[in-house]
């Protein structure tokens, strides 16, 4: 059999006056567009085929790179390889495109998926890999990181990714700073979560000794309620402590928090007194605070 060789061409540009960039950003660049190459052959060829990227030439002008992504085998038959390079492509230039219009946040919804589909032109599994290897953090990471290589070169003005398959897609460097993504340690936080605070002095702004009952306090300068369970403290009341408006208790407090997306932080949602550890009259609570 003779060994053929397909290949698909594939092109970064880089916008600038200079025709000139430095060899750092080239370097960074193209390592981490072929990182993007590798992790899509690998989603879509299930790790089946060896494909590898080469740098074919410089062209004058706008400073651009002609690459070709080739993979060799032997067969008398190179249509079923031809057409995967082509999807591979595909792929790798929509995950710019995907990258452009989302900015490095993941996609999640299916109205955002909605959206990709007048990305990404291929059938569903071209557009299903595309956003799988697109959400993948490392992905989006590698685009990220190149933005921001790019942003630091002043003989950068913009930069293009186009190929044979897939439309030029464009980014103006005036739209480096939004592109450099920096939200990954937020993406994999719970939408809930318990913080204690062991030694939590709660000061007492009103009492309800009917069973279920709230109770309210000052908390950190916030006022708080909450339904007072603690079993320690209950026995306390039952044996006659006498609780006022105005004394503090001394408690391990847990704050439950949900994550709210806007503020982009955790913001407490209720309180429960997980322990009771002393009952502070308010005419002994001076040495308390004082320092």
């Amino acid at each position: 059999m003779k060994a053929t060789t397909e290949r698909q061409r594939m092109m970064i540009r880089f916008d600038g006056d200079n025709h000139q960039i430095d060899a750092n950003t080239l370097i960074s660049v193209l390592s981490h567009y072929n990182n993007i190459i590798n992790l899509a052959n690998q989603e879509y060829g299930q790790g089946s085929r060896d494909v590898r990227l080469s740098v074919e030439a410089l062209r004058k002008g706008s400073f651009e790179i002609i690459m070709s992504l080739n993979e060799g085998i032997k067969t008398l038959f190179s249509k079923e390889t031809a057409e995967y390079l082509a999807a591979l492509v595909t792929v790798v230039g929509g995950i710019f495109g995907i990258y452009k219009v989302f900015k490095g946040r993941p996609v999640k919804t299916d109205e955002e998926k909605n959206i990709v589909k007048n990305i990404v032109k291929g059938d569903n599994n071209i557009i299903n890999t595309t956003i799988n290897v697109y959400n993948t953090p490392i992905t989006r990471e590698a685009v990220s990181k190149s933005f921001e290589r790019a942003n630091e070169d002043a003989n950068v003005d913009g930069m293009s990714v186009m190929s044979d398959c897939t439309e030029a897609v464009t980014f103006p460097k005036e739209d480096f700073p939004s592109l450099i993504y920096k939200d990954f340690d937020k993406e994999n936080l719970p939408k809930e979560r318990a913080v204690f605070e062991d030694n939590a002095i709660l000061r007492i702004t009103a009492l309800n000794f009917v069973a279920g009952g709230n109770w309210k306090f000052v908390f950190n300068g916030f006022q708080i309620s909450m339904m007072v369970k603690d079993d320690a403290l209950m026995k306390a009341i039952d044996s006659g402590a006498r609780f006022g408006k105005g004394d503090s208790l001394r408690v391990k407090l847990k704050l439950n928090q949900r994550y709210d997306e806007q503020l982009q932080a955790f913001v407490n949602v209720s309180y429960r007194i997980e322990e009771f550890y002393e009952h502070i009259p308010m005419q002994t609570q001076g040495s308390l605070f004082e320092e």
